[in-house]
């Protein structure tokens, strides 16, 4: 079965299914007919056909998401993810907050173009 989910004239850079949580997708760029970004990222639900999160995440088009792949060292992973900009920033959220901002990088120079979070953990002592 294919499901089709709809942003009145717009298209999506990057969609990515959540790791956790069944039936939740991000999507990020909504380019406007291929002329220029709104900078909003939206997640979905895919059970209920449903727009969970429609922010305006930045001032120019998203060229990525991702969603936090860490289980059980984050206490909000199943909700976070991360979205990166022509703006020169990287964003993270947490959708099941309010306001679901919790941090902006702003220390790029130019247009960050993609980003994943690790899944990898730090050692202990290496």
């Amino acid at each position: 079965m294919v499901k089709v989910f709809r942003c009145p004239g717009r298209h999506g850079y990057a969609v990515e299914v959540s790791p956790f949580i069944a039936n939740r997708l991000a999507c990020s760029a909504s380019q406007y007919y291929g002329i220029v970004g709104d900078g909003t990222l939206r997640v979905w639900d895919v059970k209920r056909a449903a727009c969970r999160l429609a922010v305006p995440a930045h001032q120019a088009e998203i060229l990525t998401c991702d969603w936090c792949k860490y289980d059980q060292f984050c206490p909000f992973s199943r909700s976070l993810v991360a979205s990166c900009s022509y703006d020169f920033t990287v964003r993270f959220w947490d959708y099941s907050r309010d306001p679901p901002l919790l941090d902006t990088v702003e220390h790029h120079s130019e247009f960050v173009c993609g980003l994943d979070f690790n899944p990898a953990h730090p050692q202990p002592g290496g």
